[in-house]
């Protein structure tokens, strides 16, 4: 490889959240890599670094075309700078989109398990999440679409929510099954909003499906929330986009993204996403293949020494999810007493909802050696439950 992933920095005795952790703790909960991010992007930090002047900052012409760049070449859309507009994450980009729907108690539609921060933030905006639960048979993930179409029918639900790639579970949505989605919010008037923060991090020779790359969408009521912070470890940034094609929509949350003072980027963010999305793409190729080499590993050892789990196949994300159901504990039992009995940190599959509790996630962009070390304190674990 022309990238060493096996090579993580030290983030233990810094204000990092996911090593503030104890000695002999491992973690892999958040979804944080541990991996340094590319050159031209650590490069790109550091000459805006130099200038010694950290003051007030805009986006530019560079930055637009970065990202249109991107998503057009690798991901078939036709958006042009005029989509876009800045924001300082995809949460808070979420927050504001719900902050767009004028009748409080309306339902904004999960398909569950899917990210716990959705849940908070439809509470936050006093509207109803209303859960429409993933058919789980075989050890493999589909849409309910009748339970989906019910649930949109109903006059008070107002927005869905997409996780495009799927967090936890992993899965690329086809391009069937968006676009039945697609269809479906259409003919009952729902605003569709798709979260594809995980969208560059596939496994080799796979394609997420961007929800502009499809001709059937409404214009008018579809939304994608994008950001290069998960492939290239840039939470810290904060540095996110909106993409919407509608004007009028358009107008409103940026002047919603202004008034809530989440529009503005700080001195880092955007010199690093031009570098991200110019200059990195063989980078992305390349922490694909380690992230891959690391499920395989994961999949082959839980196959061979801990045949109680299961792990559910997946081919986006660096997350894991895994079948703990042949156990004798449900997850948030299982993951506080693997973290206080072996020191590995894992999330409980019930923060993704109820449905999730048969599960744990774990995340996996980080060294295999990290990675062998957490197989072999699970696997002590499990035995130890027999």
């Amino acid at each position: 490889m022309k990238y060493n992933f096996d090579k993580i920095p030290n983030r233990r005795g810094t204000t990092q959240i996911k090593w503030r952790v104890k000695e002999n703790e491992l973690p892999m909960w958040v979804a944080d890599m541990d991996f340094e991010t590319a050159p031209k992007v650590k490069e790109a930090i550091m000459n805006t670094a130099k200038l010694g002047v950290y003051g007030y900052n805009d986006t530019n012409e560079e930055f637009y075309d970065a990202y249109v760049t991107h998503w057009n070449t690798k991901h078939h859309t036709s958006l042009t700078k005029d989509n876009l507009i800045y924001v300082t994450g995809v949460i808070a980009a979420l927050d504001i989109i719900l902050k767009y729907i004028p009748s409080k108690n309306d339902n904004v539609i999960l398909l569950t398990p899917v990210y716990n921060a959705f849940f908070n933030c439809i509470k936050n905006n006093e509207l109803n999440v209303l859960e429409s639960h993933l058919s789980y048979k075989d050890y493999k993930y589909e849409i309910d679409f009748k339970d989906l179409e019910e649930k949109l029918s109903y006059k008070n639900s107002t927005a869905l929510i997409l996780c495009n790639p799927h967090n936890p579970i992993g899965k690329i949505w086809s391009r069937e099954d968006i676009s039945r989605v697609i269809e479906l919010c259409k003919k009952y008037d729902v605003l569709l909003i798709s979260d594809e923060i995980h969208c560059d991090i596939v496994s080799p020779n796979k394609e997420y499906n961007a929800i502009f790359s499809f001709n059937n969408i409404d214009e008018r009521n579809t939304i994608a929330l994008v950001s290069p912070s998960k492939i290239f470890g840039l939470a810290g940034l904060h540095t996110a986009c909106i993409m919407i094609k509608d004007r009028d929509r358009k107008e409103y949350l940026e002047k919603q993204v202004y008034k809530d003072d989440v529009g503005e980027a700080n001195s880092f963010a955007v010199s690093a996403s031009i570098a991200c999305y110019r200059d990195s793409e063989d980078w992305i190729d390349e922490v694909n293949k380690y992230i891959e080499s690391n499920r395989l590993l994961v999949k082959s050892y839980l196959e061979e020494h801990i045949k109680e789990l299961k792990l559910i196949d997946g081919d986006a994300t660096y997350l894991l999810w895994i079948d703990i159901s042949k156990t004798t504990l449900k997850s948030e039992l299982f993951a506080a007493k693997l973290r206080e009995e072996t020191g590995l940190f894992i999330l409980p599959g019930k923060k993704y909802g109820e449905i999730g509790d048969n599960f744990i996630r774990v995340n996996i962009a980080t060294s295999k050696d990290n990675v062998i070390d957490a197989l072999h304190r699970l696997d002590k674990f499990v035995k130890s439950l027999n």
